[in-house]
């Protein structure tokens, strides 16, 4: 299933993909990373990392808003609590999965069980 960050409205947020690549390549144990330079393709970033030997697949949409992450729902969560504190709280972000069947505010303080209990039970 693919969960999604993104601001719930309309937003002048833009994340910087080079950026962005480079703060993923410091926090996270990489198996790959790619910058995608073709304007046809809806990615600017594309990620593979290891969390604890399983694989968390993501990606930056063009526009810099959207980002899609697909893997166990508690390295998901990890990466959404780390890419939470990457982007200036003045931005209000949403984590919520494909079906929209149920999103959940990123603030600051949200934890990683809050994440994982939101999307288990669904």
């Amino acid at each position: 299933m693919n969960y999604f960050i993104s601001p719930p409205e309309a937003t002048d947020l833009k994340i910087d993909y080079k950026k962005f690549s480079s703060q993923i390549s410091k926090q996270w144990s990489l198996n790959e990373i790619n910058t995608i330079d073709n304007p046809q393709r809806y990615h600017s970033l594309e990620w593979e990392i290891l969390i604890e030997d399983r694989l968390l697949i993501g990606s930056l949409d063009r526009t810099g808003q959207v980002i899609v992450l697909d893997g166990e729902i508690s390295d998901v969560a990890k990466f959404a609590i780390w890419t939470r504190k990457q982007i200036s709280n003045k931005y209000k972000l949403i984590f919520y999965d494909e079906g929209y069947s149920a999103d959940l505010e990123l603030c600051q303080n949200t934890s990683e069980a809050e994440i994982i209990n939101a999307f288990t039970d669904l």
